[in-house]
């Protein structure tokens, strides 16, 4: 592109304009220097970014404006290689209104997302207070989306305000403040009260005065540390219900930051028992893909509990709807469940089974989950009756069984093939559209197994697919408290 450039000769022969190869070499030289520094090839990525400086000049002259991306790209490659104040003052020299107007569609840079960095790089580096840094990047850059809640750009400016927000929560200098001011207070209260007993207590009228005053000056202090506490208690809760209100935010607006699931999970769950995360949480969650939270169905459908509490509500709805728009994804789990085999004394355990035997039944009523769910269910009941079948005189490690000597494994066959569902064992990408339907499936099993070694004698059976693949499985009873496992 850059012979291309200047070579007007060469592009009269291509057909092609001085602008278009000027503004794919742009594009190509910033896109290079992204994927060096995602590979951590920092000195790479800097020598590109510098080098494209070069470019500013050629580009105006064909009418193209790349200045804002250019300086953007060298700002992010200064930051990796740790030059802090050098990456934010180039940043902040960015935010210019003329500049920022001007620039070329297909490689423009929005404020918001230049705003949202500045306050990242600001914060981490500690240059100015968090709550100077909300108000004069971060709310502005929401400011600057103009309501617009979709796209990269809104997706980036959501994820900094979280990350932002998450960091402060984190802040150790923060949290060391919290346990200092609720030690005082609760210094200071025990010390007004010692002084409203000893007042009570006093014998003459002298002591009880001098006492009262030492008493009204301990409840003047115990007031300002209080008022302290509760602003600095304030201050978090401020930034717990921006973190999670942005993590889903930007879960939602665009896939560049799925990995928000996980920390999002863990944020919420830690604070499940709090009205505030679980008010937060309600506002956004369900405009999230149910698909971004499958992976984490099992630490999701662990916390189930059969209880009315805002976050049992909320919960159980988002792992109903993962089961329902992915069923081969949160199904087994709920199965795994409801049908757990736990001690009568364990309230929580019991608790959970009951939750997850509802999900069942909202499953086996659901029209559209109903004859995945009842595919599962028995193709399950299968797997586990031939996980718990016995015979110390056949099933002897090493050896191999026909699937006709076994009545659990022909029954099992027999399931297999009216089940039409995939190997359980079978890695499925999640579907954006849920559909799931030109899945191959299982269709029968190989005539003979394996039993492999170990105390509990597991079976190894191997499925056939209907595209011809086969998925060997290892068929045991299961270490934990369920019926079977299968890998």
């Amino acid at each position: 592109m850059s012979t291309l450039s200047q070579q007007i000769r060469l592009q009269e022969i291509v057909n092609i304009k001085t602008i278009d190869t000027r503004l794919v070499e742009v594009h190509t030289a910033l896109l290079a220097s992204a994927i060096n520094r995602s590979h951590n090839a920092l000195q790479e990525s800097l020598s590109l970014a510098t080098s494209m400086m070069d470019l500013i000049e050629p580009c105006h002259q064909v009418g193209i404006n790349p200045e804002i991306a250019i300086h953007l790209e060298a700002a992010n490659a200064l930051w990796e290689q740790g030059e802090m104040a050098s990456s934010i003052g180039m940043l902040q020299a960015l935010d210019n209104g003329p500049a920022l107007k001007n620039q070329t569609d297909g490689i423009a840079i929005g404020r918001s997302d230049l705003l949202s960095k500045i306050g990242y790089q600001v914060s981490v580096a500690r240059l100015e207070k968090a709550d100077r840094i909300i108000e004069k990047y971060l709310r502005p850059a929401l400011k600057e989306l103009r309501g617009n809640k979709g796209g990269d750009e809104a997706g980036q400016v959501f994820h900094q305000f979280a990350v932002f927000c998450d960091q402060q929560l984190q802040d150790p200098d923060s949290l060391e403040d919290l346990e200092r001011l609720k030690k005082l207070s609760k210094n200071k209260r025990e010390e007004v009260e010692e002084y409203a007993k000893v007042v009570k207590e006093a014998t003459s009228s002298t002591t009880r005065a001098r006492y009262q005053r030492d008493y009204d000056k301990a409840k003047i202090w115990l007031k300002l540390d209080e008022e302290e506490l509760q602003r600095h208690i304030s201050n978090r809760e401020e930034f717990l219900r921006q973190c999670l209100e942005n993590y889903l935010l930007a879960l939602s607006a665009s896939d560049k930051h799925d990995s928000n699931a996980l920390r999002f999970s863990a944020l919420w769950l830690q604070h499940s028992e709090e009205q505030l995360a679980n008010d937060s949480v309600s506002k956004h969650l369900s405009q999230v893909p149910s698909r971004k939270f499958a992976p984490l169905m099992n630490q999701l459908a662990s916390r189930l509990q059969d209880t009315q509490v805002d976050f049992q509500q909320l919960l159980f709805k988002l792992v109903l709807q993962i089961c329902t728009e992915h069923p081969y994804h949160g199904m087994y789990h709920i199965y795994s469940g409801a049908n757990s085999r736990i001690a009568s004394k364990d309230d929580s355990a019991l608790s959970r089974k009951q939750a997850t035997s509802k999900v069942a039944t909202c499953l086996g009523d659901l029209q559209g989950t109903v004859a995945i769910w009842r595919a599962i269910n028995n193709v399950n009941k299968m797997y586990c009756a031939l996980a718990a079948e016995k015979d110390d005189q056949k099933y002897k490690s090493g050896r191999r069984i026909a699937l006709k000597d076994s009545p659990a494994a022909t029954r099992l066959n027999m399931a297999l093939s009216k089940s039409h569902i995939p190997s359980p064992t079978m890695s499925i990408s999640l579907s954006p559209t849920h559909d799931y339907s030109k899945l191959p499936h299982m269709t029968r099993l190989e005539s003979q197994f394996a039993i492999a070694s170990g105390v509990s004698a597991p079976k190894v059976i191997t499925a056939l697919a209907s595209d011809g693949a086969k998925y060997k499985q290892l068929v045991g009873p299961s270490s934990s408290n369920t019926h079977t496992e299968l890998r």
